[in-house]
């Protein structure tokens, strides 16, 4: 081909540079997407592998939920000889200062050796930075507590504090603490002291609640895994979820932990984010592929007669395929390089933020060559095989020699669909999801696009059948009602990022209404206690007024169901969330219901008969697969127990009033050795800081926790996670605002011809817009409405069917979307209307 028919082939096959940037800006976006989370979680995996060790505090941790036996100690003694080790302690209690000023916190009891990996270091009163165990052995009789509590209260060095029968100073504040967000209560900020002082604090060692750590830093640090598995076997543990909470064996509260078992915890703590992004790229990818591939097809069915004479000219086809290719191929470049560093970007952003939540060092983003190659290779491929697929249908249509006709047309759209279903299987299979999930993923998609291509039809229907009058508004829902591949592809791209957008607003606005007290219509109690002790019970409800509710707490674990181990039991009822089965379960006993609770099965205690009844919460119900007539054997303290589930209960927790998940028929539980929980209404003529004074002076052992604080802590965290995922959900939305304009552009190309022929009729340019314009805006408010309907739709059957919260329309996220719609519609109709130029004409 000559110079001057390679430039005559640029100028007539070269994509509008609009298009170009649209759907580079569609694709950029959502290949950075797919490179942050990718990028992401193989930098946190290299960033724990680093650093979890110092997280743990050791190379393995014992934890129990009491002090260890004899027995066991000689177990682990026989194992880990000759190891460096540590102790501690971690519990939650009040502690008292300047008079009637009170706070929770958590009391972190060390030795002299802790932390083992890892740095506690904190700030003494000369300005020097110590090791929190070096400062404690010198002031054995010190405490230390954090920047936290020292900043929100007049708390310094040298202050007074009191916790329970302990009455000391303040030695030191911290200045660097390796494990607080990973092995914490995270009920209020944390004060050390020594192990010495334990036994003047005065606590039941057997009522109060705490967690003991036992460390070992090992000489071969090749046996962790094979001693943590040894441990595992000698100490008969059966947990599989090793957190500090209490997952432990059912037959004893014991857990062994290694560096892999953190990382396995916090990875598991961002599962359920990590696959709405993955799932949420998925998306983003089909919808910008699939614009890509029409914009690709549009461009090359509209000049199919300049093809048509560049053929004549002596053009081939395959030198016309070959320029589509290189225009695909400089697109891939540009959208791969780019896409890349964006999602570098964005994954830096994550993990700086992720890193400092669970408090360890920055880190740069880790980009290895297995993901860099994956990822390129998968963009740029990706970008030339749509092409590619488009040209072969072309060419297989016989379409380059300008013999297009509908059936064609929809035989093309089939076939494309079918390679981007191909396409969508290959990208789960190569992120390593197995074959039957990625085809129940892909069904998932296709049933989605199903749902919204058959509302898009029965808008599209119920269009046609209106009768209006000005003919402005009969030809802008004429043409509306037409239903064109491209206009279905935007309906469907928008709507689905609305719907997206408004079930996680209407989830925000529901977790509000439901923990912050201040929004609630129910008369809800202040304060929520702990920990009291039995003989303590009479003069606590003295002292707590008319207004408290109490609630027996016994802790316990289940040793058998029905008689199987609960390994059997496992299998017999095929349960996933075996998690449940093996942690610590605290039971309660009472004659009655209350009014925040319902029956939903069975009946309640009977107590002229010979069974030890029991009722369980309707949703623990389902997670243990419990029913009716099911006895299940527990243990206290070593001592057998057994009771029949007679009865399934649903709970209103956001009452606060005391409640669990299992509650025992009286008086079965009269001898057992138990704690109280108690709610309290503070009465109107004591503020609520001078009661919590006063019991925290009368029961030092007690912990006292603020509702509403409490509630607000509770939201914040939530929020976090909402904040997350409506990043992502904003982030779709951009996207298919995007690719609303690219397609809205494609079709005005494709309906330019009735736009002429309107001209030519003698319709003015102005009201030629005004169609456009109506067209446009009934468009979006059809997806806004079609959007906002589904998506309470949905939020409507998870709340009643898998959350139990009060559907909230939230007002305000939903305005602003709708505003954010109609000003884009208006703003881009006012800097692109339709343009018809002297000289255009019919073809």
């Amino acid at each position: 081909m000559s110079f001057k028919q390679l430039k005559k082939l640029n100028q007539i096959l070269t994509l509008s540079k609009q298009y170009q940037w649209l759907v580079g800006i569609a694709l950029v976006l959502s290949f950075s997407l797919i490179c942050s989370q990718r990028l992401f979680n193989s930098s946190l995996q290299n960033t724990l592998n680093n650093q979890s060790s110092s997280l743990l505090t050791a190379d393995i941790e014992i934890a129990s939920t009491r002090a260890l036996s004899t027995p066991n100690i000689k177990i682990i003694e026989s194992i880990l000889p000759d190891q460096r080790r540590s102790m501690r302690q971690i519990f939650s209690s009040m502690i008292q200062f300047y008079g009637q000023q009170t706070r929770i916190a958590e009391v972190v009891v060390i030795d002299d050796h802790y932390p083992l990996k890892g740095n506690a270091r904190a700030i003494n009163q000369n300005g020097n930075i110590k090791s929190v165990s070096e400062l404690l052995k010198d002031y054995p009789k010190g405490i230390v507590v954090s920047e936290e509590l020292s900043d929100s209260t007049d708390i310094t060095y040298q202050s007074t504090i009191k916790i329970g029968n302990l009455a000391t100073k303040v030695v030191g504040i911290i200045s660097e603490e390796p494990d607080v967000n990973i092995q914490s209560l995270a009920l209020g900020p944390r004060v050390y002291i020594h192990q010495s002082n334990l036994v003047n604090l005065g606590f039941n060692e057997t009522m109060s609640k705490k967690y003991h750590s036992l460390f070992f830093e090992l000489k071969n640090k090749g046996d962790i895994l094979k001693i943590t598995k040894q441990l595992e076997a000698s100490l008969n543990v059966e947990g599989d979820r090793k957190t500090i909470q209490g997952s432990y064996g059912p037959s004893q509260p014991i857990v062994v932990r290694n560096f892999r078992d953190i990382n396995r915890d916090i990875i598991r703590s961002f599962d359920a984010l990590n696959q709405f992004y993955f799932f949420l790229s998925i998306f983003i990818l089909l919808l910008s592929g699939t614009a890509f591939g029409f914009i690709i097809w549009s461009s090359i069915i509209q000049k199919l007669p300049e093809i048509g004479n560049l053929r004549y000219l002596g053009c081939s086809i395959k030198e016309i395929q070959k320029h589509y290719l290189k225009a695909s191929s400089k697109i891939g470049v540009i959208v791969t390089g780019t896409g890349f560093i964006l999602g570098a970007i964005f994954a830096q952003l994550a993990l700086t933020i992720v890193s400092r939540q669970i408090n360890i060092e920055f880190q740069w983003v880790h980009i290895n060559f297995s993901d860099t190659l994956f990822l390129i290779s998968f963009s740029f491929i990706s970008i030339i095989g749509i092409t590619q697929i488009i040209l072969n249908i072309i060419h297989a249509n016989r379409l380059f020699h300008h013999e297009q006709n509908a059936p064609t047309i929809k035989k093309a759209i089939i076939k494309i669909g079918l390679g981007l279903i191909c396409f969508l299987i290959l990208f789960l299979i190569s992120n390593r999801i197995p074959i039957k999930t990625a085809l129940l993923i892909t069904a998932l998609f296709l049933g989605i696009f199903s749902i919204l291509y058959g509302v898009d039809l029965m808008v599209s229907y119920g269009l046609k059948k209106l009768s209006l009058r000005h003919i402005e508004f009969k030809l802008a829902i004429k043409y509306l009602s037409q239903g064109h591949t491209l206009r279905r592809m935007a309906f469907i791209a928008i709507t689905f990022s609305l719907i997206t957008i408004g079930c996680i607003a209407h989830y925000e606005a529901a977790l509000n209404n439901e923990f912050n007290p201040k929004n609630s219509h129910k008369v809800l109690p202040d304060l929520f206690v702990l920990d009291i002790y039995d003989t303590q019970l009479k003069s606590f409800k003295s002292v707590a007024g008319e207004n408290a509710h109490f609630g027996a707490l016994i802790n316990s674990r289940i040793k058998k169901i029905n008689q199987l181990n609960l390994n059997d039991y496992i299998d017999q009822r095929d349960l996933e969330e075996s998690y449940f089965l093996f942690r610590e379960q605290n039971l309660s006993t009472r004659k009655s219901l209350y009014k925040s609770e319902k029956l939903t099965e069975g009946k309640w205690f009977n107590p002229s008969d010979n069974i030890i009844e029991m009722s369980i919460e309707k949703r623990f119900a389902q997670r243990l697969a419990l029913q009716l007539g099911d006895n299940i054997e527990f243990s206290f303290f070593g001592l057998p127990f057994s009771a029949t589930v007679t009865s399934i209960r649903t709970v209103d927790w956001s009452t606060y009033k005391p409640n669990f998940f299992m509650i025992i028929e009286p008086p079965y539980l009269n001898q057992i050795p138990k704690t109280w929980i108690s709610s309290i209404k503070t009465p109107q003529s004591k503020k609520k800081h001078i009661l919590k004074a006063e019991l925290s002076k009368e029961f030092p052992n007690i912990t006292v926790i603020d509702i509403e604080k409490t509630s607000k802590k509770i939201i914040g965290f939530l929020k976090s996670i909402v904040l997350a995922i409506n990043i992502g959900a904003y982030y779709c939305f951009i996207i298919g605002l995007v690719l609303f304009l690219l397609l809205g552009k494609l079709f005005s190309e494709i309906r330019r011809e009735n736009t002429i022929q309107l001209y030519w009729l003698g319709m003015a340019k102005k009201n030629i817009s005004k169609i456009s314009l109506i067209e446009e805006l009934c468009f979006t408010n059809i997806i806004f409405i079609v959007g906002t309907l589904i998506s309470l739709l949905i939020t409507f059957i998870l709340f009643n069917v898998f959350i139990p919260l009060d559907l909230k329309f939230n007002v305000q996220s939903i305005l602003i979307i709708f505003i954010t719609l109609n000003s884009l519609v208006c703003l881009n109709h006012k800097y692109n209307p339709p343009k018809i130029k002297v000289g255009d004409t019919l073809v």
